[in-house]
């Protein structure tokens, strides 16, 4: 353990005063810059999600857009491609689709020949962003 004896160096109480109230004035105009960074922040959050919501038509658009097979129903979209020649592209396309649909999560996937069919298959679920 490290121990630092400070008795030794001549300082005055009212220099230990000051730096106190230099390092708690920091301290406090810290956590004030803080708090309204937070509250910028919540703010552009709260606007900008009902910018991002993206329709079911809308994502299946995007998602067809990719070479992929897409089709909506009741808050799901489903993404089917059988061609396993092009797996390294059905991999990175499939990536694509779930990141270009804001409010849609991935609900299942699977990808290669073990998969019912084989080949892509993967479902995009809404969901409200919080």
């Amino acid at each position: 353990m490290i121990k630092f004896d400070l008795s030794e160096i001549p300082v005055a109480p009212t220099q230990y005063r000051i730096a106190g109230a230099v390092l708690l004035g920091a301290g406090i105009l810290l956590l004030i810059l803080g708090l309204i960074f937070a509250t910028f922040t919540v703010g552009r959050r709260a606007a900008n999600n009902n910018r991002v919501k993206l329709s079911a038509e809308d994502c299946v658009q995007k998602i067809k857009a990719l070479n992929l097979d897409a089709n909506a129903d009741n808050n799901m979209i489903r993404i089917h491609d059988g061609n396993l020649k092009r797996g390294m592209e059905l991999l990175a396309s499939s990536s694509q689709a779930a990141g270009l649909c804001p409010n849609w999560t991935l609900n299942d996937y699977c990808l290669g020949d073990g998969c019912a069919p084989p080949g892509l298959t993967m479902s995009l679920k809404f969901s409200e962003k919080k």
